[in-house]
This record gives C-alpha cells, sequence and structure tokens, in this order.
C-alpha cells in the first residue's frame, strides 16, 4: 500500500531537489508542443540551481513541495510581486507554478497541493491567488477551474525564442482565514 503523499514547506537546502524537479516536471508537460532549442533555452534560464537558491531565500516567495517517500513528485511555487494588469486586488499571491510527476497524476497530488497553496496564501495575508496557463493546455485550465479560478484576461509568455499567450486566472481569498475545503475536484 503507498501512503499519501506529504505536502511540506520547501527550504534553501531543498534547491537541488526543486531545481530537478522542475526540469523534468516541465520536459514532460512541454517537449512535444515546444522546440528543443526554446524548450532548452527556457530551462536554461528559469529553471535552474542557481535560480532556485534565490527564490527560495526570498521572503516573498514560497514553495511546497509534494514527497511520496524518498522521492519527490511535485511541487507548488507561490510568490508576491509582479502582477498583470488584469489583477487589481490589494493583496494578490501568484501562484507561479504547479507541477507533478506525469505518473503521480490522477492521484490527488495535484489537489493537495492547491489546497496547501490556498491555505498557505491565505494565511500569509493575500486577497486573491492568480495565475497564468498557457492558453493550449486545457487539461491545467480545467484543473483551475475546478478549483474557483476564473479567466480574467491574458499575458505574453516568453519561452525561448518563442512567445506564448497565457491566459490569467484568478480566485479570491479571505486574508487571515483559512481557505475553505472545496469539495475534492476530480484528481490531477
Amino acid at each position: 500500500m503507498t501512503l499519501p503523499p506529504i505536502i511540506r514547506l520547501a527550504a534553501r537546502a531543498d534547491a537541488p531537489t526543486l531545481a530537478h524537479l522542475a526540469r523534468r516536471t516541465f520536459i514532460e508537460t512541454y517537449a512535444s508542443e515546444t522546440t528543443p532549442d526554446d524548450l532548452a533555452a527556457y530551462l536554461e534560464q528559469a529553471l535552474t540551481l542557481a535560480t532556485w537558491c534565490d527564490e527560495l531565500g526570498r521572503p516573498d516567495h514560497s514553495c511546497l513541495l509534494a514527497v511520496a517517500g524518498p522521492e519527490s513528485i511535485g511541487y507548488a511555487q507561490l510568490r508576491k510581486g509582479f502582477t498583470p494588469p488584469c489583477i487589481r486586488d490589494a493583496a494578490p499571491m501568484e501562484l507561479a507554478r504547479l507541477y507533478v510527476l506525469e505518473r503521480w497524476i490522477g492521484r490527488g497530488v495535484g489537489s493537495r497541493l492547491m489546497q496547501g497553496a490556498l491555505d498557505l496564501a491565505t494565511t500569509r495575508g493575500a486577497s486573491a491567488l492568480w495565475l497564468g496557463v498557457w492558453d493550449r493546455n486545457s487539461r491545467a485550465i480545467a484543473f483551475y477551474r475546478r478549483w474557483g479560478f476564473r479567466d480574467v484576461g491574458s499575458q505574453l509568455f516568453p519561452l525561448g525564442g518563442a512567445v506564448q499567450t497565457d491566459r490569467v486566472m484568478r480566485r479570491d481569498l479571505q486574508p487571515g482565514v483559512s481557505a475553505p475545503r472545496l469539495p475534492s475536484p476530480a484528481p490531477s
């Protein structure tokens, strides 16, 4: 019997694990939809060990790590800072990334990471959680809709030499109040 994964807050010591996991999940998700050159350029620009060391050291960034036994199987990254013009909330937080290893999709890991992200964002005083999702990633868009996110606009996403369009989605939160437990969405 497999025990459910543990969701925990990542620490700076997790940077090598997250760098490897982030690269692996990004490749699994987008390799068939992206040119090898654009994919390689993005990996070297955004998902390096140095980037993770920097981001895990920032007080306005947080990362949840899903662990099953000795294996890290997914993560959710939250941050404060830049917001696109279509996000007008006083205290928004971005769900910058939420990825799960392909062989764990459909086993509830994404849902557990999402609930953890909602809880963390509300605990940290966010009034809304927003995210950007590639407009061609219908599976992810459907997942976010099940969690109460609504499409509010778009933004451009540079991926190597290509520029893609992301849908911007947001969900209201009540700062300082634990996120309500939603009926469990279909496993992601």
